[in-house]
């Protein structure tokens, strides 16, 4: 849905083609990014990134542990910095 709509205002966008390029696909890995990692720490039962939900379940293996919560934290930065540069590139 997100990918939809970001879609719908790039014609809009002020942008040079290499920067609306790299948030484009900044976008997609990170959303796809914490979307995998989401699925196999819920695939896994992983506990390290799931506090909440996975209280009282003993913790998964070490590296599936580390590999979902880098999936999950690396996600965040590369999500917040497109939508920078698409409302700057969004001014008028």
């Amino acid at each position: 849905m997100l990918l939809i709509a970001v879609g719908l205002v790039y014609p809009m966008l002020r942008l040079s083609r290499r920067l609306t390029a790299v948030s484009f696909w900044m976008l997609v890995v990170s959303l796809y990014g914490g979307f995998a990692g989401e699925l196999f720490g819920a695939i896994f039962a992983l506990t390290s990134g799931f506090i909440v939900t996975a209280s009282g379940l003993p913790p998964g293996p070490a590296g599936w542990e580390f590999a979902v919560e880098v999936a999950l934290k690396s996600s965040a930065p590369t999500t917040i910095l497109p939508f920078f540069w698409i409302l700057y590139g969004l001014r008028r």
